[in-house]
């Protein structure tokens, strides 16, 4: 979350409005994250092309540009499938049991572009590597993209800047920690930084992505979400109850 002087924006920040705004910066970021595997596609493509002209019998380098077209088929196909998945409504609350781990490499999937081009290093951990949890996908998901994004506007221009995520059990429950090496937020922004209207970011930067949005989303499902000093650094720590199937 960008720490510049707290504003409010006029009137309230309508939940459908915020969400195309995180569907519509998602997606700007895709066709970019989208274009290098296609690159690289056409490359080996054309390498192939160029193999079977001159009658080659090099199987293994054919092998090796096959299988390289099917790990950027694969990766496309894995950008496409969570773009879907945080297009769908909102509001309908379908719970899955999903690995934690899939779930957060789908959602940092929708922005890795901006991170690399920032160079801001990420590093992201799930212990146990194979925990699942019970929960809506969907919202869960919005909220992990809005607190990624919140994080890059927060550290984009510092110097050697990182993000952490790390999922893990608690209890009854699930937390996924968000830290970036971003400058403390203020005591008196960090106190009204979930009501809803308030920003950072004042009209002429945007209107935010809403971190009421993401509370007021979490809360469908019993989820909590709260933020942490840290001494270097912010912590946005999303928590979830288990359910238990019937």
């Amino acid at each position: 979350m960008a720490q510049d002087k707290g504003c409010e924006t006029k009137g309230e920040l309508d939940p459908n409005l915020a969400h195309l705004l995180v569907l519509g910066r998602v997606a700007a970021n895709l066709s970019h994250e989208i274009s290098n595997p296609l690159l690289v596609q056409v490359g080996y493509i054309t390498k192939l092309k160029k193999l079977l002209a001159s009658q080659s019998q090099d199987y293994e380098a054919m092998t090796q540009s096959l299988l390289k077209i099917e790990a950027m088929t694969d990766r496309i196909r894995s950008m496409v499938k969570a773009l879907a998945r945080m297009g769908r409504e909102q509001i309908d609350l379908e719970w899955e049991r999903v690995r934690l781990q899939s779930l957060l490499a789908d959602s940092f999937t929708l922005l890795e572009s901006k991170f690399k081009k920032a160079q801001i290093a990420i590093s992201l951990s799930v212990e146990p590597a194979d925990l699942t949890i019970n929960c809506p996908p969907v919202q869960l998901s919005q909220v992990v993209v809005n607190l990624l994004a919140n994080a890059y506007d927060a550290i984009e221009k510092q110097e050697d800047p990182w993000v952490q995520v790390r999922g893990y059990q608690n209890g009854d429950g699930s937390v996924i920690d968000i830290d970036d090496s971003g400058e403390p937020i203020p005591r008196e922004i960090a106190e009204r930084m979930f009501e809803r209207g308030f920003t950072t970011k004042c009209r002429s930067q945007g209107m935010g992505l809403g971190l009421h949005l993401s509370l007021e989303l979490l809360k469908l499902f019993s989820g909590r979400l709260t933020h942490h000093s840290l001494e270097a650094g912010n912590r946005f720590r999303i928590e979830i109850p288990h359910r238990h199937e019937s």
